[in-house]
């Protein structure tokens, strides 16, 4: 038989050092870690020049007005966004609550499908290249999935 070493404490012989996990910096084999990002936008955030006006050279970045309030497709790329995660959060906590039956879910599943319409009838109004329209894609493509799962009866 095996003999399997007993389970160590952080930092111990197997175990991962919180510490020197920290000593290693931005880079990791999967490529920079998610606090580096952050605060290589952070630094650009504190880089931009005062008042959102345009950045240097006079050009103003993408997603922004006049004045640099932010377009009218920016702000609907938002609200759906903000629209959308409080759905998946709700769908999510009734999957996780034992208590819940699919008739309570079925609505949850629903008002996801008729987002993802309103989210497609937005697409077309993005340009190719805008980021907004690649995270209404993904909400989409994140609706039908669960959608389909839910109908298969994934979830039973």
């Amino acid at each position: 038989m095996t003999d399997l070493s007993p389970i160590q404490p952080a930092g111990g012989p197997g175990g991962a050092d919180p510490a020197q996990e920290a000593r290693k910096g931005a880079k990791s084999p999967q490529g920079p870690s998610f606090a580096h990002i952050l605060e290589e936008a952070q630094g650009a955030e504190r880089a931009a020049p005062p008042g959102g006006g345009p950045a240097a050279g006079g050009v103003q970045p993408p997603g922004l007005g006049p004045a640099g309030a932010p377009s009218p497709a920016r702000q609907a790329v938002h609200a759906l966004s903000e629209r959308f995660f409080a759905l998946v959060e709700s769908l999510r906590t009734q999957l996780g609550n034992p208590k819940a039956s699919l008739k309570d879910i079925a609505p949850l599943i629903r008002d996801l499908e008729l987002h993802r319409d309103r989210v497609l009838e937005e697409l077309p109004r993005l340009p190719h290249g805008d980021p907004g329209r690649s995270l209404l894609e993904e909400m989409a493509t994140l609706a039908t999935a669960e959608s389909a799962r839910f109908r298969r009866g994934d979830y039973i």
